[in-house]
């Protein structure tokens, strides 16, 4: 009589049952497992989308056209003081004129030293200019036509997209613009604007971040 005939009928069926669930699940395991497999030597499907089309019109080209006519103050106006040399002021005293004292230098006639060149005069001082707030406005003056031509092309809402091929590239002229408007709203806080100053500032936060900084 075999084994298999030997054991009870409960028996037999309970192994046949264990044996039959740990084929299902050794089965599942290996459909699994080469499924898996399969998806990570699956060679990768990439699209790459077309360049996006550049909104027309685009605000960007607008921000070129303005930021080439902006004429920027000199941020050296707002130093209280500019020193000036002054013109026509030699270091030597004209030719033939007398020492100073009056007394010709021993070894030489009047007004040559001994080694036969005139003495030099003390170093001219130069005059200082003090830069008022009327020079800040004139020159601010020059800007203005740029910055109401930017407040125009803002206040249409054009829609602004930089080409990529520029993307990284930093535009000075763009910093040059920024600078504009910060001078403006340092000079719109000055005569009490703070309203105007502000929005002068916060304008050139992203034409500043436009120019690469």
């Amino acid at each position: 009589m075999s084994i298999a005939k030997s054991l009870p009928t409960r028996l037999r069926k309970f192994l046949r049952s264990r044996l039959l669930h740990t084929g299902v699940v050794f089965g599942c395991l290996v459909v699994g497992w080469e499924t898996w497999n399969a998806h990570l030597n699956a060679e990768p499907s990439l699209t790459i989308p077309a360049p996006p089309t550049l909104p027309s019109p685009n605000s960007y080209d607008d921000l070129v056209r303005i930021a080439n006519q902006n004429v920027e103050p000199s941020s050296e106006l707002w130093n209280s003081t500019t020193p000036t040399p002054m013109s026509g002021v030699s270091g030597a005293p004209p030719s033939g004129a007398p020492l100073l004292g009056g007394q010709p230098p021993p070894g030489g006639p009047p007004g040559i030293t001994p080694s036969g060149t005139p003495p030099a005069l003390p170093a001219p001082k130069p005059i200082i200019h003090h830069n008022t707030d009327g020079e800040r406005r004139a020159a601010l003056a020059k800007a203005e036509p740029a910055l109401n031509a930017l407040r125009t092309v803002l206040v249409r809402h054009i829609a602004y997209r930089q080409p990529d091929h520029k993307a990284e590239s930093a535009n000075p002229k763009f910093l040059s613009l920024a600078r504009s408007l910060e001078f403006e709203a340092r000079l719109r806080e000055r005569d009490g604007d703070a309203v105007g100053a502000a929005e002068s500032a916060l304008i050139a936060i992203p034409i500043r971040n436009s120019g690469g900084e």
